[in-house]
């Protein structure tokens, strides 16, 4: 059974034409509260494994789309905007801005250029603050 949340996020993704520039921000709701209730439930052993995890699944996706799709992946960090998630916050974007990114091969640019198996890249927006 697919989830309320995958089926957003691929009516969302649906919406998005092929080869287009994409800029995706997730992690917030995670951050809030997602990643302290698995934590309790013991599902990680702590917020940094489920942060580490939660990253993984995230880039894994980020992939699996940017191929399919042939997007031009940014990715944005999660604005530390509340007191009370800054300290979640923050090692979760240094997570994902650390995160291996597979390397891809670029895609065609030209719109007259021949059709030819999905390419991307996956570049990270750099909106990370060391403060």
């Amino acid at each position: 059974m697919i989830s309320a949340i995958q089926a957003n996020f691929d009516a969302a993704i649906s919406s998005i034409p092929d080869g287009a520039d994409v800029v995706f921000v997730f992690g917030e709701i995670d951050c809030r509260e997602g990643l302290l209730v698995a934590v309790e439930r013991a599902h990680y052993t702590d917020v940094n494994h489920g942060i580490s995890v939660v990253v993984e699944i995230y880039v894994d996706a980020l992939v699996k789309v940017a191929k399919e799709r042939r997007f031009r992946v940014l990715v944005h960090p999660v604005p530390p905007v509340l007191n009370e998630t800054r300290a979640i916050v923050k090692p979760f974007n240094a997570t994902l801005q650390a995160a291996p990114i597979p390397a891809l091969s670029p895609r065609p640019r030209r719109p007259d250029a021949p059709r030819s198996p999905p390419t991307c890249s996956l570049p990270v927006l750099l909106l990370f603050s060391s403060t």
